[in-house]
């Protein structure tokens, strides 16, 4: 898709929705807009990508002077996001145990005697 990294594809729409799932849980009693949604941004990004740290660093930067006065919540709502996924991701099916495939023998190169 032009290029462009499979991080970044799923950056942008963790973003908008972080955000918008941020605006909506700003209504809860003692939850202003700013936080709810520096928190949004991070859980979301967390779920998305599965880097905690990344995601808690794009949520204070993009906040600029807000960022730093909520990162506290920031990094609570990035270490439920990833404990949550973690324990929901199923585990991966073990792979079957196929007994090897011996080679096959291969002769001797012939040399032909040069004359």
């Amino acid at each position: 898709m032009c290029g462009v990294s499979a991080p970044i594809r799923l950056r942008l729409p963790a973003e908008k929705i972080g955000a918008a799932g941020g605006m909506a849980a700003s209504g809860l009693p003692g939850l202003e807009l700013v936080p709810a949604v520096a928190m949004g941004i991070g859980a979301m990004c967390t779920v998305m990508l599965t880097l905690p740290l990344t995601s808690t660093l794009l949520a204070t930067l993009l906040l600029a002077a807000d960022g730093l006065a909520v990162m506290p919540l920031v990094i609570v709502a990035v270490v439920v996001a990833y404990v949550v996924t973690a324990h929901l991701t199923p585990a991966p099916a073990p792979a079957e145990q196929t007994p090897p495939v011996p080679a096959p023998a291969v002769a001797p190169p012939h040399v032909v005697p040069s004359s």
